[in-house]
């Protein structure tokens, strides 16, 4: 009979661990790999499992991972972050997975699972964090784990994708605070800005951050989940625009000068784009001759 490993791994995340394990105790094999926790983190692992290995914190999760994933010994391997769970519908099916009669192809090596954020204590459905497929599911030995930050796993073998269901999603309590999501920039993005090359510099950050709130606010419809949705959307694009600034200061051109027409040409794109999303909002507000001059509006940018 088939075996499940679940994998995670852990930096201080005495908060959020135990409700994480509890959810994944069904499977076979539990291995932790923690990041020098300096809280009660291993303490808390220990309690449901005796794999517990030890890494160096280098300020992101990739090469502790791919550390976890060489202890695994079960036949399937399943990836979670110490601040999510798996809800009772989603371990069901992954148990009908491993046991193989959840009526998969032999083929099938993986499986992709939608995932639930929690962003400042509720679910959002939408500003781009939802369904946020994510590959956790796979045949031991079938994928292979870049160790860069953000990093997408490649599959050997096909890849089903599930639906988007609540039901069947991973539940991630992310960003809990205003202030974790702002500490969290700071440390993404400076990893960020030393692995890309200095040719992403010549962004601007005006343009960054605008393109991102543009975006998450109206092509992702964050409006629809209200001023949470709306803070997270302003928080994203200063993320970005962190992210450049940081690629400016690495290539030394914080010194360049800006010239007024540049600037003007900038802005005067950033009007248009925020018309163009103006009035294709307005067009699924509005019918008749009023939802045609919208319409109009947002072909010409107007």
């Amino acid at each position: 009979m088939s075996t499940l490993g679940v994998v995670v791994n852990t930096k201080d995340a005495a908060q959020t661990l135990a409700r994480t394990l509890e959810s994944v105790k069904f499977a076979d094999q539990i291995v932790v790999v923690d990041m020098q926790s300096s809280d009660d983190t291993v303490k808390i692992a220990s309690k449901y499992t005796d794999q517990i290995f030890s890494t160096p914190d280098v300020g992101y999760v990739e090469p502790a991972r791919v550390m976890a994933l060489s202890k695994v010994t079960a036949d399937w391997t399943l990836v979670v972050d110490a601040d999510e769970e798996i809800p009772e519908t989603l371990r069901r099916y992954i148990e009908a997975v491993v046991a193989g009669t959840a009526g998969q192809p032999e083929a099938v090596v993986a499986f992709k699972l939608p995932r639930q954020n929690m962003m400042l204590g509720k679910w959002l459905e939408h500003t781009g964090w939802w369904p946020d497929y994510v590959l956790r599911l796979f045949k031991t030995g079938k994928v292979n784990w870049p160790s860069q930050i953000h990093a997408q796993p490649q599959v050997d073998g096909q890849v089903i994708t599930l639906p988007a269901n609540p039901e069947w999603a991973i539940v991630h309590h992310n960003y809990q605070s205003v202030s974790q999501f702002v500490e969290r920039v700071n440390r993404y993005t400076t990893i960020q800005a030393s692995e890309q090359n200095l040719e992403s510099a010549l962004a601007s950050p005006l343009t960054s951050l605008f393109h991102e709130l543009f975006r998450r606010l109206f092509l992702f419809e964050g409006y629809k989940d209200g001023r949470r949705g709306v803070t997270m959307s302003v928080l994203q694009s200063l993320s970005e625009a962190v992210r450049t600034a940081k690629l400016l200061e690495k290539a030394e051109l914080l010194d360049e000068p800006i010239r007024p027409a540049e600037l003007s040409q900038q802005t005067q794109e950033l009007i248009k784009e925020l018309k163009y999303w103006q009035a294709d909002l307005m067009v699924d507000q509005t019918q008749g001759l009023t939802q045609v001059c919208w319409r109009l509006k947002r072909k010409f940018r107007l």
